[in-house]
């Protein structure tokens, strides 16, 4: 819950325009919901996947800003503040397809925010959109959340399979050896990010973000023949998932 110190309600609107070596212009302007009264001194930040800050501006006397994206940026999300008032932050946005403007709105009384309302597109992280891959395939997936409450106390890969209890599969019970698939008893194939690996690869537990299990027709049609016995699917997280 956002707590502010004063019954001032900001938005801020952002217009955006595309620049073409520098990546993307952000330039708006600071002002009150009520009176659409300009704000001089809110700080307008940009920031990346991982919340760091790569760009920042403070708004003038009439309430503009100017924001330069570098080109390299793929994700966006605005932070507006200003002391005092209840501070306006966006969701993270792709930053390839900012419409021509962005309205931030923030509602509420002197104490709690009681609604935000932005309008553009959602950034979806690779590791998001390859778990929604799996599940339309229909594979067996061990779900983030599921990783998270088991990856910090892991040893490795196999541990943390063994940890979550997938039904099914055969762990190896000596350093090197692979999984396999109950009944097949044959190696699985790892697949580490889109990229088969030959052996078993050491990927942290704690990178990961989630583990799918593809039947050996799926894993064969989907990464060739030399997996034919079946799959290890394993997506490492980015920086904006846990």
């Amino acid at each position: 819950m956002i707590r502010a110190f004063g019954a001032v309600v900001a938005s801020a609107l952002i217009a955006a325009s595309a620049v073409a070596q520098e990546g993307r212009t952000v330039a708006g302007v600071v002002r009150t919901a009520k009176d659409s009264l300009p704000i001089a001194g809110a700080s307008v930040q940009g920031r990346d996947q991982a919340g760091a800050v790569i760009v920042e501006a403070v708004s003038d006397s009439a309430g503009q800003f100017r924001l330069a994206l570098p080109s390299r940026v793929k994700a966006v999300q605005f932070h507006v503040r200003k002391m005092g008032m209840v501070p306006v932050t966006s969701q993270l946005l792709a930053a390839d397809s900012l419409p021509d403007s962005l309205v931030f709105e923030v509602s509420g009384g002197a104490v709690e925010v009681e609604a935000v309302r932005i309008e553009g597109r959602r950034f979806e992280s690779p590791g998001r959109t390859a778990l929604a891959e799996a599940h339309r395939s229909g594979w067996k997936v061990v779900e983030p959340s599921e990783v998270f409450a088991k990856r910090e106390s892991a040893l490795d890969l196999h541990d943390l399979i063994r940890r979550t209890g997938v039904p099914g599969v055969l762990l190896p019970t000596r350093p090197g050896g692979c999984a396999s698939l109950a009944r097949t008893r044959q190696c699985l194939t790892y697949v580490i990010d889109g990229v088969v690996t030959a052996g078993v690869p050491f990927v942290n537990p704690r990178d990961i973000y989630f583990i799918a299990f593809v039947s050996p027709p799926d894993a064969a049609l989907r990464f060739g023949s030399r997996v034919s016995y079946g799959a290890i699917v394993v997506v490492t997280r980015s920086a904006d998932e846990r």
